[in-house]
């Protein structure tokens, strides 16, 4: 705010009121309360190598390069059943045009991810190919000792 005379004037500011002394000694001989459980922001070795085979297999069993059924340890049975029926459109789809499967080399980024539980993982990998770029979108989730994708979408 300003006044034409004086220029720019402050409000006033109230200060905090200190705490009683019965409360201060109080916050002081309570205990600390543990920290929130969060799980780790890191992954154990290998499974960073995990979600990028996981989608550069999707990637090839849409393209024609690969059978489906070669990611059936990796894939829940819904997603398995989902990714079988993508590669059957684009085999029709290809045939009806005149194609042959696609031999696409596609270079892989870092996979980015987050870790809303311990026995979850939810990953976006970008996979650059030739002409186009697309992105690999997985949920992975831990069935036993190994991770299956729950959720597997490419865009």
């Amino acid at each position: 705010m300003t006044t034409p005379d004086s220029g720019p004037v402050s409000a006033p500011v109230a200060a905090a009121p200190a705490p009683a002394p019965a409360q201060a000694q109080a916050q002081a001989q309570a205990p600390a309360q543990a920290p929130a459980q969060h799980p780790p922001r890191t992954l154990r070795p290998g499974v960073e190598i995990e979600i990028a085979r996981i989608a550069l297999a999707a990637l090839e069993a849409l393209a024609g390069m690969r059978d489906v059924s070669q990611l059936a340890r990796w894939l829940t049975p819904e997603v398995y059943t989902g990714l079988e029926r993508q590669a059957t459109l684009a085999r029709r789809g290809r045939s009806a045009h005149g194609q042959s499967e696609r031999h696409v080399a596609y270079r892989l980024g870092p996979p980015h991810f987050c870790r809303p539980t311990v026995h979850t993982v939810e990953a976006t990998i970008i996979a650059h190919g030739p002409v186009t770029s697309v992105a690999v979108v997985l949920r992975l989730e831990t069935h036993g000792a190994h991770w299956r994708a729950s959720v597997l979408h490419v865009l």
